[in-house]
């Protein structure tokens, strides 16, 4: 991966170790692992860090970079991929250690104003990435933005941290999408747990109709996964990692071979009006026997979307359905409704639109 050579050097600097090695040594790992396995608990379980400045403590701070910062940078990656949009001028609020600042830069941003409430993070963020594209901002992104307009703003896995109502979070989403410039992106992601999702599905619901959501959503009704209280919506993409992340990863007995996440991408331009029969696939395969089938949620809503075995095998144009990663965006029918689902025809089809990834 671009830059974790660079981040490595940074993490052995701050746990003194000379090592040079391309991998970590059993020394280095004494010290990295249960500072990873704390902010594993930390972030995602217990999540008693939320809210804390926890970069103040440099085997964190070091285990951070080793672990996560790959990660998020491969987050910020995936969905500037998925806005399909080139910046000059962007903005990364919630900077961090600049992962998405710096994801930013490499997708061609000119200038990157990132900010952040923690100065100890901005601090190693600088000494890190320098400051020539960027421009480090200490600042709480609860309030007043920075001057200026920009072509993507990004909020990465900082809303959660935030202690605000859902009309609150929506409130500082007005705030974003008016300093964006015409035909930018807000860019929203957060950890693929349940709790954050579901927050992240209700804000959804409080602005969609205001702003037009590129992704993932394909149409502007209320969101389907909010029915269910054990319900939520993430995207999953695969991912190999540097060799020194899957090692690490391993030691800590997390799993790194995958990019998760919630995630909404808005825009200024007129809401979605959709309500015909394209889809996103959101679900893993649900196969049964002799059945194909998956869960889609397009103008229809959140459904079951199902095609016998055989149709798929005489008929070219239902193929697809043999392997539609989670992420998929289809158009398909006609369908028939039945006890599992919206049920294809012998002579039906599904066409992919744009892959998981778009």
């Amino acid at each position: 991966m671009l830059h974790y050579e660079h981040v490595v050097r940074h993490v052995r600097q701050l746990i003194g170790s000379t090592s040079t090695e391309p991998f970590w040594t059993h020394a280095e790992l004494r010290v990295l692992v249960p500072a990873c396995e704390d902010l594993s608990d930390g972030l995602t379980q217990d999540r008693e860090l939320i809210g804390q400045d926890y970069f103040a403590d440099k085997e964190l701070l070091a285990a951070y970079l080793a672990l996560y910062w790959p990660a998020t940078y491969q987050q910020a990656m995936v969905t500037l991929k998925i806005a399909n949009i080139t910046p000059t001028k962007a903005l990364d609020l919630g900077c961090g250690l600049g992962s998405f600042a710096v994801a930013l830069s490499d997708a061609g941003a000119e200038r990157v104003v990132a900010a952040d409430r923690s100065a100890m993070a901005l601090n190693e963020a600088e000494k890190l990435w320098g400051s020539g594209k960027f421009m480090w901002e200490h600042r709480d992104i609860d309030g007043r933005p920075p001057k200026g307009r920009y072509d993507v703003i990004t909020v990465g896995n900082a809303l959660n941290e935030l202690d605000l109502e859902d009309a609150e979070i929506a409130g500082l989403i007005e705030r974003w999408m008016a300093i964006l410039n015409d035909g930018g992106r807000l860019i929203l992601v957060e950890p693929a747990l349940r709790d954050t999702t579901r927050t992240l599905h209700r804000v959804r619901d409080l602005i969609v109709e205001n702003y037009r959501i590129e992704a993932p959503c394909i149409w502007a009704g209320v969101c389907p996964a909010l029915e269910n209280s054990k319900d939520w919506c993430h995207g999953a993409w695969p991912w190999t990692p540097p060799d020194m992340v899957e090692q690490l990863a391993a030691a800590v007995g997390v799993a790194r071979d995958t990019t998760k996440m919630a995630y909404l991408i808005l825009s200024n331009d007129e809401p979605r009006t959709e309500t015909g029969r394209i889809a996103r696939v959101v679900s893993e395969p649900r196969h049964t026997k002799g059945r194909l089938r998956y869960f889609v949620c397009g103008g229809e809503g959140r459904l079951p979307l199902v095609c016998p075995e055989k149709f798929a095998k005489k008929n070219d144009d239902l193929a697809p359905m043999k392997h539609l990663p989670k992420g998929t965006v289809i158009e398909y029918g006609p369908t028939q409704t039945k006890g599992d689902g919206e049920v294809l025809l012998k002579d039906s089809h599904v066409t992919v639109l744009a892959a998981a990834d778009q």
